[in-house]
């Protein structure tokens, strides 16, 4: 009789648990936002991706900067074939450090909303496998009133994604912090600027995911009509100048006088309140795809910068002394 009861509280135990499983599943099985560029943006086949990129790498060739740290860059957001080339000039100058953390700061280009978003999952997936997010930091950013989870618009948007073949190829034990920019007003980009912030150390890059000048009728953006390469060259310039001088209103300004199509123009104007002014700011590379294409009816332009923290210098008063 005892034997029987146990038996039964065994059984009973088991059903118990198992009841507890199924109820609760959803909240272990793991969220992946899976890849919708594969295939089309970028290559499916990881062999074919990987040499790719490598030789992206191999091809570029920036100036050795005398970095003490890398604080962040911009890169293209295009088809990999199109921005990747412009790109790899930015991640080229990284490739020898190490990250345990990487935020990208992306517009959203399909779903309006104000503020930002982070997406509720735990993985991102690429041909090159599965990219986690620091959960805790995502949950720490998003008790912020501006940040919150708008899930449509991470369901189809490129900007993050692109982005995401050169993390895993360079620094495949990085986490990461996926962040949506959507509209701003008035305090926000400020607002903003601070809790991100707190999320980047030593050991966090941030990669601000831009195109810059989209051109033509595709984009309802012709302001000339002649000269028409020379034009959007000095119309990127205009816009680089403020940025490698840090100069957040500068931008701004110059934004809404020309009405210059930079679709990360949000994400950018907000970095730019995020970084030290110890920062240096160097531009590294530049092309459109008019150029590669060699139509300019409508183009968009790539633009490669970097961000980092000097070598200390020794001062010359103490070099002085010992002569």
């Amino acid at each position: 009789m005892i034997a029987m009861n146990l038996s039964k509280r065994f059984i009973t135990f088991i059903c118990l648990a198992v009841t507890i499983v199924l109820n609760n599943g959803l909240s272990f099985a793991e969220k992946v936002r899976p890849s919708v560029l594969a295939g089309s943006w970028y290559s499916a086949d990881s062999a074919f991706l990987r040499n790719q990129i490598t030789s992206f790498l191999s091809d570029a060739n920036p100036v050795e900067l005398p970095a003490q740290s890398f604080y962040g860059l911009i890169v293209p957001h295009a088809g990999l074939r199109f921005s990747g080339p412009t790109g790899a000039w930015a991640y080229k100058v990284v490739e020898k450090e190490q990250f345990k953390r990487v935020m990208i700061l992306a517009p959203s280009h399909h779903i309006p909303f104000r503020g930002a978003s982070i997406p509720d999952v735990d993985f991102y997936e690429t041909p090159f496998g599965r990219i986690p997010l620091d959960s805790d930091m995502c949950a720490m950013l998003k008790k912020h009133d501006l940040i919150h989870t708008v899930p449509s618009a991470h369901s189809a948007e490129h900007a993050i994604e692109i982005q995401l073949p050169f993390v895993q190829h360079l620094f495949p034990n990085a986490m990461l912090v996926p962040v949506l920019i959507g509209e701003l007003v008035d305090g926000d980009y400020y607002a903003l600027a601070a809790v991100l912030k707190q999320a980047v150390d030593g050991q966090t890059l941030v990669i601000v995911s831009s195109d810059f000048t989209h051109y033509g009728k595709r984009f309802s953006y012709i302001p000339f009509t002649s000269a028409i390469e020379k034009k959007i060259r000095e119309l990127d310039d205009g816009a680089i100048k403020q940025i490698v001088n840090k100069n957040f209103l500068g931008f701004q300004k110059y934004r809404k006088e020309t009405e210059i199509t930079i679709c990360g123009g949000n994400p950018i104007a907000v970095f730019l309140n995020m970084i030290p002014e110890s920062v240096y700011v160097e531009q590294l590379a530049y092309m459109t795809s008019g150029r590669l294409t060699g139509d300019f009816s409508n183009s968009v332009s790539y633009v490669a910068v970097v961000f980092y923290e000097p070598l200390k210098q020794e001062s010359t008063d103490s070099e002085s002394a010992k002569q």
